[in-house]
């Protein structure tokens, strides 16, 4: 294969790898175990943690604006000036923990519980009239669906092997066998 194909098909990442062979797909879909110099998968649930994370941190952001407290009351929310900004602090709070991999199962129920009130009140698509309008809403339903389901993957799973999460336990755990030696 040469290097425009292989930069075409992203085989750049897997030396002297064939996109069509069998042992492409056998390394794709078990991590790249066997594959020197091919992306680890380690990296990869880093980058869709970063990524993941990204969309709570700056969304969180602007909920300390006036113009999304405004929204939040057009759509009738009560206390929206109080309950806006808790959702900031929320989101925020909860996408950094998953950023850092810092205690990201409880950063992840955050976001479930962040995201379970907004998905239902402020993005109810079946409730609205105008067509376009609708359309968007139920977009950002799906959308906040989705990522409920990817929180509910952090809870489940963990933050991964490159998270301060990790970090601790492993550390945890020479301790505990060092213990276990020394009795």
């Amino acid at each position: 294969m040469d290097g425009r194909v292989k930069a075409a098909t992203g085989a750049l990442f897997l030396p002297d790898s064939d996109l069509f062979s069998a042992s492409f797909w056998h390394n794709f879909l078990t991590g790249f175990r066997n594959q020197s110099g091919g992306i680890k998968m380690k990296y990869m649930l880093l980058i869709g943690r970063i990524c993941f994370a990204a969309v709570f941190i700056t969304s969180g952001i602007g909920h300390f604006s006036d113009d999304t407290i405004a929204y939040a009351a057009g759509h009738g929310l009560s206390n929206a000036n109080i309950l806006v900004p808790l959702s900031g602090v929320m989101a925020i709070a909860g996408g950094l923990s998953i950023l850092l991999g810092v205690l990201a199962r409880a950063g992840a129920w955050l976001l479930v519980l962040f995201l379970l009130p907004i998905t239902f009140f402020m993005h109810d698509f079946w409730n609205v009239t105008e067509t376009a309008a609708a359309h968007m809403q139920q977009v950002q339903f799906y959308k906040n669906i989705a990522m409920l389901g990817g929180a509910l993957v952090i809870i489940y799973f963990g933050a991964g092997p490159l998270s301060i999460d990790a970090m601790i336990q492993r550390h945890e755990t020479q301790e505990e066998e060092r213990h276990k030696m020394a009795a």
